[in-house]
């Protein structure tokens, strides 16, 4: 398969650790345990237990929204076609670019927060 690169090389915009992702139509299938989710370079990327590459799309096409019956614990990300639940995650901030989202955000409003300032909206 083709496997995009996943942005090391510059500072990232966001991290979060010893995250839960699942795929499939009800994002109950284990992709990860403790992976990874990473905003840089104006890129989301999946990343699995060992940091390999689940999935990545430019941040224009991802959206992240709360799964309300969870209470919020866990969310959708979804991107072309695709989508994936995700949950759990210590957050660390990679660039101070992303105002409010550090230690006292945690989780999916971290998340949400970040894709959103990235996005501009």
């Amino acid at each position: 398969g083709g496997e995009l690169p996943v942005p090391q090389q510059q500072p990232l915009d966001y991290h979060s650790t010893g995250v839960q992702i699942g795929g499939g139509r009800f994002g109950m299938r284990p992709l990860a345990q403790f992976g990874d989710v990473v905003i840089g370079g104006g890129l989301l990327s999946l990343l699995g237990d060992k940091g390999n590459l689940i999935d990545q799309a430019p941040i224009a096409d991802v959206e992240v929204k709360r799964i309300l019956i969870t209470g919020g614990q866990v969310a959708w990300v979804r991107m072309p076609g695709r989508r994936y639940s995700v949950s759990g995650g210590t957050d660390a901030l990679g660039r101070a670019t992303v105002a409010g989202v550090g230690h006292e955000i945690r989780g999916t409003n971290a998340l949400i927060k970040a894709l959103n300032v990235l996005k501009g909206d």
